[in-house]
């Protein structure tokens, strides 16, 4: 294993959707999980985030942005009894935001 796999590798390992994006909104990585969960769209990296959300779905996303770039750092989003869906900030050493991602996890226990 090189070490440039590793990161990929792990990300891909993770069994729900994780979907990294930009602040023009385009989308740069998605992991497997992330692929199959978009699949009915085609191969989306490097389109607009939006080209899958319809338009209230855009206002709240840059809605969301908004309190990232405020200095929150992550947005739970949807909690079903199904599965949880978060929006996180990922910043560059110095604190600003650089992009999100948008990652799907399992739901509570209890």
């Amino acid at each position: 294993m090189e070490p440039y796999e590793i990161p990929t590798l792990l990300l891909d390992n993770i069994p729900y959707s994780i979907v990294l994006v930009d602040l023009e909104h385009t989308i740069r990585y998605l992991n497997e999980a992330g692929k199959r969960n978009y699949a009915k769209w085609g191969d989306i990296t490097g389109k607009s985030l939006f080209h899958c959300h319809n338009d209230h779905s855009r206002q709240v996303i840059l809605e969301y942005v908004e309190r990232l770039n405020a200095g929150e750092d992550e947005i739970l989003y949807v909690d079903k009894p199904t599965h949880r869906a978060y929006i996180r900030s990922v910043r560059d050493k110095t604190g600003k935001l650089a992009g999100y991602y948008e990652m799907y996890a399992p739901p509570r226990e209890g």
